[in-house]
């Protein structure tokens, strides 16, 4: 009977809740549970074969991105909104900040440096809080640091009295993805997402996170679709074509490796490992 608690909990997608009863149960192969194991690490982007070091490392934080977007769609399939809206807003923040380093790192100008000429594309760099300029040229002046903003193709335009933090706001961010590439095609979300002058009381993600709000089916699509006018009345179809879909063909374009496997598939084989 546990054994069958558990495996339902799998494929409903609670990996983590399995593996708790699993724990006094003798008898089950030892590879049936790492495989379980690692689903659960899975379910929590996490890989325990990557030193966290490489967290923010262009191919494991691709991974990650292409892993929420199975999670995400996952998660709206069992309505679990909470989830899946805060899950997709985070996937599509690091999306922007992979885009860009893959593009900056293709810049081949160099500034001196303490006497020591440096490609600018060292002088970006991913930290905990997001991009941000390279601590080697922390004490720069302004002019330095926006000849280095320069050569790596930010809009200069929007650094106002020297706030140089502005480069990691989602609007910088996609307004320099699109300047290094302009033929990049983004999706109504994303570019919603960015407006700085969106309407803050349309954004599901603040009010999921900041007042605990409940969540109607069609508010889901609304935000899914970037509040633009259509007629679409499913989630995971708003979710699949009008995100998903045009979400992956962006990490195509940009050449950014990753893997797949369907996680419906692989949750039911860890199940029926169990017996």
């Amino acid at each position: 009977m546990q054994i069958q608690k558990a495996q339902q909990l799998i494929t409903s997608g609670f990996p983590g809740a399995a593996l708790k009863i699993l724990e006094n149960i003798t008898g089950i192969e030892k590879a049936a549970i790492t495989e379980l194991e690692n689903i659960v690490d899975f379910f929590n982007l996490h890989s325990p074969l990557t030193d966290s070091s490489q967290d923010f490392a262009i191919p494991q934080a691709t991974q990650r991105i292409v892993d929420a977007l199975d999670l995400i769609g996952f998660f709206f399939n069992q309505r679990n909104y909470l989830q899946g809206i805060t899950l997709l807003a985070a996937a599509q923040e690091t999306f922007l900040k992979v885009a860009i380093l893959s593009q900056v790192a293709m810049i081949n100008e160099t500034i001196t440096l303490n006497g020591d000429s440096r490609n600018v594309s060292e002088l970006i760099e991913w930290v905990p809080l997001g991009l941000s300029l390279a601590k080697s040229i922390k004490n720069e002046t302004s002019t330095f640091k926006i000849n280095v903003l320069q050569s790596l193709q930010f809009p200069i335009e929007k650094i106002k009295n020297n706030n140089f933090g502005i480069i990691n706001k989602n609007d910088s961010l996609i307004d320099w993805l699109k300047k290094l590439d302009n033929s990049f095609s983004d999706w109504p979300l994303l570019r919603w997402y960015c407006n700085k002058d969106r309407y803050a009381n349309d954004d599901l993600r603040n009010q999921l996170m900041h007042n605990l709000r409940g969540v109607e089916d069609r508010e889901v699509i609304d935000y899914l679709l970037g509040y633009k006018n259509h007629q679409v009345n499913d989630v995971m179809s708003a979710y699949v074509y009008d995100v998903k879909q045009p979400f992956l063909n962006a990490i195509n374009y940009f050449k950014l490796g990753y893997k797949r496997e369907k996680l419906n598939k692989k949750l039911q084989e860890i199940a029926e490992s169990l017996i």
